[in-house]
């Protein structure tokens, strides 16, 4: 602290003594002073220059004869270049005053062949970049479709083997139906061997061959029939499940026939269309790529005649220049001569040179005081300024240590109380630990216990679900004993044996009647047929003769008209009707071959329909509304992006007509103030200049650029204006944008507005600063706000009533 104390108070007394040396009225007396002297010094060179001024001529005169010479020979050098590049454009020489015109023809020739060529190779480009899209599109689809029926033909391979699906699905088919036979001969057989058994009890003898049994030969039978009987059940589930595995087997072929299909219209169709498809677009990228290559020759070409043009017109332009210069050097010559012997003075050379030692040596002392003040200036006040960066650290450290103190303090208590916190952390951890041992323990005997229990569980339910099992199964045995039973005592089968045997006596009578009649009726009908048969014959024989006539008033008819046609062909030349025949046979095969193809169309056309209307089913199933949605949103889009564009057009419109009125306004702004304030004659006024730029996004903006008037022309102020014309303008461009854009604004702020200007145009800019603070005096709200280290621009606005004073800024030091 201590230390900060004595360094403040070697500033203040170093502040003060700086203050009292003044160094700034002593500079700015000594560079008046130095003005004078200077433009002393001026008139008197002025004056000794005049007298040397006839000798100079006569020396400027033998040099630019000189120069003239050396001109000539090197514009004979440039005709000749001039002259070969002629040669090498055009192969023949041409009038100079014609070069320029047949020049801008030759150009535009070439142009446009470069542009047509251009365009040729863009075309190409193009074509050549769609063609491979196709190519690669029509690859990568014969890819997918030549995988799609490897994978279809694994599929079927699997399934049906080396041979057709079509072949094996007939087959299968054929299997099913012997076995389906075979199922219900096995039904039938059952009602059959039944009837077998009570026509051998009833007759005794064997049904088919109606032979008595002897002995035992009927029970034999009957047991035999029986055990045939009993194993009818077994034999019809075997044949039911072969029928039912055959049916899958079928029913999975049928599965597989739309896999089929799609395999053959892949074999047949797909993959050869696009197998043409990529030669046809191999073959197309080929012929495209030597067309570009032969386009990329001519290209070269064109570029090396530009080029050769470009030397030319080069030449042209240098030998040009050339001819123009050696005719002003030649005028500069003449002048020079009619100039010789007019200059002349009355003065004594001696004492103006006296008199310009004189100067010279005052303004150098001059010169060498104020460098000398400004060095002595400028090390005090950086050792001033040195002192307030060392206070300025010393205060810092000082800043960082207390918060080092405050940061070590904080730290200290977060510390101890994190290491309190650990400590009872882990005295929990310890006790969690413990429990979760003993909770581990238990779930362990638990779980032993449950798994002991669900076992025994098992078993028990096991062996009840067995004797359950056993119990129903011996119940339904005992039920269906009890209904045979029931079934034999209600059909009371030796009634019914009696009565059937009854009623097959009067069925074997009624069998004999039958038969008489029926023989009867068979010799009345063979009586009828062969009557019926005759009157066929008759009436065919009658048709026949009916015909006869016919055809042969036909043929009668058909000879007339042979004559007349004979004589009629005997008029024209056979030879010509032959021909004509030939075209029309010809013309029939085109169109039959023309009519087989449409049909190949129309088939495809016809699939591709189904095609379309499945998906129109599926993924297209909305297509008609969705597609009145969009249609709604699109010309709502596009009567919104119309009246956009009006607004847009207006609104742009406005804009530029706002833009030329504020332009013109900054502009008339920035002439007066420039008028008031720039205090030199080498430019009238300054403007700002906006050019309307299009660039590709379409998006309008412009290039504004600052330019100089001086009588009526205008030229660029960049790389053309001084450091002190380039502030002054910077600032009146300002202050005419916040005169133009701020009126509401009320605050104006400066920042060293005097940088490179010189003490005229200070004077100046003071006294427009004035005005502008009595012109806006009346708005409730203007600040005007000047940042500078310049005291005496700062005087001279205080000697106005609006500014009587000012505010010294400096920094806090603590």
């Amino acid at each position: 602290m201590n230390m900060i104390k004595e360094k403040e108070s070697i500033i203040k007394l170093e502040q003060t003594k700086f203050d009292k040396k003044d160094y700034q009225s002593q500079i700015k007396n000594k560079e008046k002073e130095l003005i004078v002297t200077k433009e002393t010094f001026r008139n008197i060179c002025d004056e000794i220059a005049k007298m040397h001024a006839n000798s100079k001529l006569e020396v400027q005169y033998s040099i630019t004869k000189d120069r003239l010479n050396k001109k000539e020979v090197s514009m004979n050098e440039l005709k000749n270049e001039y002259q070969k590049n002629m040669k090498i454009v055009y192969n023949k020489e041409q009038e100079d005053n014609k070069v320029k015109s047949i020049n801008n023809n030759y150009k535009k020739t070439l142009n446009d062949q470069k542009i047509k060529l251009k365009d040729e190779i863009d075309q190409i480009k193009n074509h050549l970049a769609s063609t491979k899209t196709r190519l690669s599109i029509s690859e990568t689809s014969f890819q997918k479709s030549s995988s799609e029926l490897e994978r279809n033909n694994e599929i079927l391979k699997k399934t049906c083997g080396d041979e057709d699906l079509k072949e094996v699905l007939k087959e299968s088919e054929k299997v099913l139906l012997e076995k389906q036979d075979i199922l219900a001969n096995i039904s039938s057989a059952k009602i059959m061997y039944t009837k077998f058994i009570a026509k051998s009890k009833k007759s005794h003898s064997c049904p088919l061959c109606i032979k008595k049994f002897e002995n035992q030969e009927e029970d034999k039978f009957v047991e035999r029939l029986e055990k045939i009987i009993q194993k009818i059940p077994e034999t019809i589930e075997k044949a039911k499940a072969k029928v039912e595995e055959e049916l899958k087997k079928r029913e999975k072929l049928r599965s597989l026939e739309p896999l089929y299909l799609k395999t053959e219209s892949l074999k047949n169709n797909e993959l050869v269309k696009l197998k043409e498809d990529i030669n046809k677009y191999q073959k197309e990228i080929l012929e495209l790529d030597n067309k570009l290559i032969q386009l990329n020759k001519e290209m070269e070409q064109l570029t090396l005649k530009e080029k050769q043009f470009k030397e030319f017109e080069e030449s042209c332009y240098n030998y040009e220049n050339a001819l123009n210069d050696y005719k002003s050097t030649e005028n500069e010559l003449n002048n020079l001569k009619n100039k010789l012997n007019k200059i002349g003075s009355n003065k004594d050379l001696d004492e103006l040179q006296k008199d310009q030692q004189l100067y010279q040596n005052k303004s150098d002392e001059l010169q060498k005081a104020i460098s000398e003040m400004h060095n002595q200036y400028s090390t005090e006040l950086t050792q001033l300024q040195k002192y307030k960066n060392e206070l300025l650290d010393m205060n810092e450290k000082l800043s960082n240590l207390n918060n080092k103190i405050n940061e070590y303090g904080f730290i200290k208590i977060s510390m101890d109380n994190l290491l309190k916190e650990n400590e009872n952390i882990e005295q929990e951890l310890k006790k969690l630990k413990d429990e979760e041992k003993n909770i581990e323990n238990k779930i362990n005997v638990v779980e032993n216990e449950l798994f002991q229990v669900k076992q025994q569980n098992n078993e028990e339910r096991l062996k009840k679900t067995a004797l359950i099992k056993e119990l129903k199964e011996s119940i339904e045995r005992v039920n269906s004993v009890n209904s045979e039973i029931k079934s034999y005592k209600s059909k009371n089968i030796e009634g019914l044996l009696q009565q059937a045997e009854q009623e097959l006596i009067k069925i074997d009578k009624e069998l004999k009647d039958c038969q008489s009649k029926i023989l009867e009726i068979t010799n009345k009908l063979s009586t009828q047929n062969e009557y019926f048969l005759k009157i066929q014959v008759l009436k065919r024989e009658i048709e026949d003769n009916i015909k006869y006539r016919t055809i042969q008033n036909k043929l009668q008819i058909i000879n007339q008209k042979k004559v007349e046609l004979e004589s009629k062909i005997s008029h024209y030349d056979k030879e010509t009707y032959s021909e004509n025949l030939r075209i029309l046979y010809q013309k029939r095969e085109e169109l039959l071959n023309e009519k087989a193809t449409i049909s190949g169309e129309l088939k495809q056309l016809e699939d591709r329909v189904r095609q379309l209307e499945r998906e129109l089913t599926t993924e297209y199933k909305n297509v008609d509304e969705d597609y009145i949605k969009s249609q709604l949103k699109l010309k709502t889009d596009e009567m919104a992006y119309d009246d956009l564009d009006k607004y847009s057009k207006a609104l742009d419109n406005a804009i530029m007509h706002y833009h030329s009125i504020k332009m013109e306004e900054i502009n008339r702004t920035i002439q007066e103030l420039w008028v008031q304030t720039y205090q030199g004659s080498d430019i009238d006024t300054i403007e700002i200049r906006g050019e309307k730029e299009l660039s590709k996004s379409k998006v309008k903006s412009y290039n504004y650029r600052v330019v100089m008037l001086k009588d009526g022309k205008e030229i660029n102020m960049r790389g053309r204006c001084s450091s002190g014309q380039k502030v002054l303008a910077s600032l009146i461009i300002r202050l005419a944008l916040a005169e133009s854009f701020c009126i509401n604004c009320g605050i104006l702020a400066l920042d060293e507005p005097t940088t490179n200007l010189d003490k005229a145009n200070i004077e100046s800019l003071a006294e427009s600063l004035t005005m502008l603070i009595k012109h806006r005096r009346k708005q409730s709200n203007f600040q005007l706000v000047i940042i500078t280290h310049d005291e005496s621009f700062v005087q001279q606005i205080g000697k106005s009533e609006f500014a009587s004073y000012y505010y010294r800024i400096s920094k806090d030091i603590k």
